[in-house]
């Protein structure tokens, strides 16, 4: 039987209740106040329980189309109308049988039916009369659910009364996204835990045709008071959303102009992105996938055999560069061509792709390659926090043609046209406006073709950072690390996640990127001019001391600093010390390879076979222009002192480190300079001498600065390795001839 609540009700119950009552009295009377003398007791029964059937009938045909009542009414009043009915059709066929229908005892059956009928009719009246009251509570009840919206109704089932909600706005996938006013008796509601699932239950339940899972509804507080915005995924995209999809290292060489993917839509499709045609623009608030998505970007150009990224920035390039430069401590060189850390050098390194885009445009167009090779790689130059660099104006550097240039002029420059000869911009950020990329901040932005924004600190600055698709940008699916819009030029525009590489194993992919290392020839290197000044070079073993030798270099050939350890200590700091030449990474040389198919080194050292030759005629080329100029000694200057000073090896102790050792007494640093005015010699012969057998003895190969040289940067000899070679000539372990 219907509960009371399914249907509306308006009708006195009363007044079912007593036709009821009638009808049942007028079955019983029809027989009593009958001569049923000669009527056979079972034609009683039969007649009785046929009027009673009638009865039955007419009270639910009376009351069946009728709205105001409900089925549990009309239940009710036929119930009472077969009970009363049954129980006069008993009564009368007893009467009949025992032959005294008209006795006092079947009058008084007769008004006892008739008051228990009216009795029970009262008592059943008052009760529902009661109902009736609950019900109408529940009427109105229902009458306000009625006017509310879909969701209000479900916010309201899962115990967040008063709700409002905004018209839901669906997106292509067929996810929604309500907005949704909560008064502040909800609030504690709204804001408990299990809220989200709670409101997912109750939307399947009111809805049989809605299967949502527990985790797609998803809440976001906004900034006005009560306020909240509530995201129904339907299409279930949140699932690749919220998942981490691993990066998979490339095994082999590949073409850097081949399409690659860089993680999922969030339809599940592949994002696939080609960094030789657009300039790239990653904007993204710190900790939530920046530095993992570049990683994955450099990994991709480091297994490219015909693709070299240059890495600048400043103050936090250490966290992106530290786990790639990590095999430098064990042999390994960087796969990077170019790394810049601070300001002026990170300028320099611009205006050098500048000059080196310039130059590739002078080679006739029939005769460029017209896609990338190993002579003519593709130069990606990477800026880290350019927002940084690009927005201070003042700091410019000298150009190739005359012309001082600030970063955000030349980034402006090489977006124009550069692609054209493979040399490409990806711009790292957080804040990715107009004003962030300084004086020429909007021509770059339209420049930037491919824009990979994550979450930023100002979710209502989105549509700035990627103008014109207001509507298409939902700030709530950039929750999830490592999910971005991606706009691919104007073809695409779609949140998807990003591949993800954990750092802890980008020293793995160095060492394995390392036989395809790429960099630019030596003889386009020796060209460039951006930074050029006279350095006094390091000596190489067999070659004449350099300390009175200048050579002019330019910001290219002081890329990489010193040893190993100074040049860690300059990408972590940015501090650049006075050495120049360095042990960090030799150049790549590419004899013979001219065509863009040709086949690429089994290994980094038969790459870097024919560096001696090539570097042996870029120092003669040096000298036959003119910039390398001989200030002290002669070479039979050297050759006489040397003579002099070792005619006689037969002492235990050589002269010359006798008269080292001497002069300087407990001195653990001794400069070029006061050590060949001890014993009389020129500085070049004295860093020759010790160079030659029987000494041996190598210069240290970085400028010091000691205290007692003012703390200035000074080349000389420590003390240690003279005494050591003064002990093994004394005990015999080094000949002295």
């Amino acid at each position: 039987m219907p509960r009371p609540h399914d249907e509306p009700h308006t009708l006195p119950s009363a007044f079912a209740y007593s036709v009821t009552g009638g009808v049942g009295t007028w079955a019983c009377s029809t027989f009593l106040l009958t001569n049923v003398e000669d009527i056979a007791a079972w034609h009683v029964a039969l007649g009785g329980s046929c009027a009673t059937a009638l009865a039955v009938v007419g009270v639910h045909h009376i009351y069946r189309n009728n709205k105001k009542t409900t089925g549990f009414f009309r239940g009710m009043a036929k119930m009472v109308a077969a009970t009363i009915g049954a129980g006069a059709t008993a009564w009368t066929t007893w009467a009949q049988t025992t032959g005294h229908p008209n006795s006092l005892a079947s009058l008084g059956a007769l008004a006892g039916g008739t008051i228990l009928t009216w009795y029970t009719t009262g008592l059943m009246t008052h009760w529902l009369d009661h109902r009736d009251d609950v019900h109408h509570a529940q009427l109105e009840e229902e009458q306000r659910i009625a006017d509310m919206n879909f969701w209000e109704r479900v916010l309201d089932a899962a115990g967040v009364r008063g709700a409002k909600t905004s018209a839901p706005a669906q997106d292509k996938l067929g996810n929604e996204t309500v907005g949704i006013a909560v008064p502040s008796a909800s609030l504690s509601k709204i804001t408990e835990a299990g809220i989200e699932e709670k409101i997912a239950v109750e939307a399947n339940r009111l809805d049989n045709g809605m299967t949502l899972p527990a985790d797609a509804v998803k809440l976001y507080r906004l900034q006005q008071a009560g306020q909240f915005q509530m995201r129904i995924e339907r299409s279930r995209d949140s699932a690749v959303l919220a998942k981490v999809i691993p990066y998979i290292p490339p095994q082999g060489p590949v073409d850097i102009a081949e399409d690659f993917e860089i993680g999922q839509w969030e339809n599940g499709e592949p994002i696939v992105i080609n960094l030789l045609k657009l300039h790239v623009e990653i904007v993204a608030m710190t900790q939530v996938g920046k530095s993992s998505f570049l990683s994955v970007l450099l990994d991709r150009i480091a297994a490219s055999y015909n693709g070299v990224a240059w890495v600048g920035g400043n103050w936090k390039l250490n966290d992106l560069l530290s786990p790639r430069l990590e095999p430098l401590k064990h042999g390994h060189q960087p796969t990077e061509g170019y790394i810049a850390h601070g300001t002026n050098d990170t300028l320099e390194m611009l205006a050098t792709a500048f000059e080196e885009a310039s130059r590739r445009y002078t080679i006739p167009a029939l005769q460029r390659p017209n896609r990338p090779t190993r002579e003519m790689p593709a130069i990606f130059c990477i800026i880290d926090e350019a927002s940084f660099l690009m927005r201070r104006r003042k700091d410019k550097v000298l150009c190739h043609d005359g012309i001082y240039r600030n970063a955000s002029e030349l980034v402006d420059v090489l977006t124009r046209g550069a692609t054209g000869v493979f040399v490409q911009v990806i711009l790292a950020t957080q804040s990715g406006l107009n004003a962030d990329y300084g004086d020429h901040g909007g021509d770059i932005k339209r420049q930037l073709k491919l824009k990979i924004v994550m979450r930023i600190e100002n979710p209502s600055d989105l549509r700035r950072v990627i103008p014109g698709h207001s509507r298409d940008l939902k700030p709530e699916k950039l929750l999830y690390p490592g999910v971005a819009y991606v706009k691919i030029d104007e073809v695409v525009l779609m949140a998807g996640k990003l591949a993800f590489l954990d750092m802890k194993f980008v020293p793995q992919l160095v060492v394995q990127r390392q036989p395809t290392r790429v960099d630019l020839p030596i003889e386009a290197g020796a060209a460039f001019t951006v930074g050029a000044r006279w350095e006094r070079p390091l000596s190489e073993p067999g070659e004449p001391e350099k300390d009175q030798v200048l050579v002019q270099t330019s910001a290219w050939e002081r890329r990489w600093i010193g040893d190993v350890e100074t040049f860690l200590e300059y990408a972590t700091t940015g501090t650049r010390p006075a050495g120049q030449q360095s042990t960090v990474a030799a150049a790549v040389t590419y004899a013979g390879r001219r065509r863009p198919d040709a086949d690429q080194p089994k290994s980094i050292e038969d790459a870097l076979s024919a560096l001696g030759a090539v570097a042996q005629r870029h120092r003669t080329e040096k000298r036959e222009q003119g910039v390398k100029k001989v200030l002290g000694a002669d070479e039979k200057t050297i050759e006489e002192s040397f003579a002099e000073l070792t005619a006689d090896f037969g002492q235990p102790v050589p002269e010359l480190l006798a008269k080292l050792i001497e002069a300087f007494p407990g001195r653990e640093f001794v400069s070029t300079d006061d050590l060949a005015k001890a014993v009389g010699m020129e500085s070049a012969a004295l860093g020759l001498m010790l160079s030659r057998p029987p000494y041996s003895i190598t210069r240290d190969a970085k400028a010091v600065r000691r205290p007692e040289y003012d703390g200035k940067p000074t080349r000389g000899f420590f003390m240690e390795p003279l005494h050591a070679a003064a002990e093994e000539f004394r005990t015999g372990k080094r000949p002295p001839a």
